[in-house]
């Protein structure tokens, strides 16, 4: 039982020393229109209405197949397939290795850079101020 969880665990690394050409670097410039979406918690699109995946650790070879999917129109999702539509090979394979080098999901916390500007605007825009305004 354990040589065979062995075995597969190892299989499932295959893929990523075949798609070891991705440059991690250049991908995170590439990224920054994802981490809107895929980077917050617990985050559900409003239609069609699913939750989004996190991508920060996720299989590269995943993330490269998904991608040329979404571009080549053969994966259906109007949102995705635009962000993909402008991306080469070269691009999909640094972002998916850029995405692979986070251990575990998308290792940024924005709930409190949220919580911070959520209060500010309360300051701003007192809730008081403008009830019963746009009635």
């Amino acid at each position: 039982m354990i040589r065979k969880r062995l075995i597969m665990a190892l299989a499932a690394l295959l893929p990523l020393a075949a798609m070891a050409d991705g440059d991690a670097k250049n991908g995170r410039l590439l990224t920054d229109t994802c981490l809107g979406c895929h980077a917050i918690e617990n985050y559900r699109s409003l239609y069609p209405m699913y939750k989004v995946p996190k991508l920060g650790g996720q299989n590269e070879a995943y993330i490269v197949a998904a991608l040329k999917a979404y571009r080549d129109g053969a994966r259906p999702h109007k949102t995705m397939q635009a962000q993909a539509a402008t991306l080469s090979d070269q691009e999909i394979a640094d972002v998916a290795a850029y995405l692979l080098s986070f251990v575990s999901a998308m290792k940024i916390d924005l709930s409190s850079a949220l919580e911070n500007k959520m209060k500010r605007n309360a300051v701003k825009y007192p809730a008081d101020k403008y009830r019963g305004r746009f009635k």
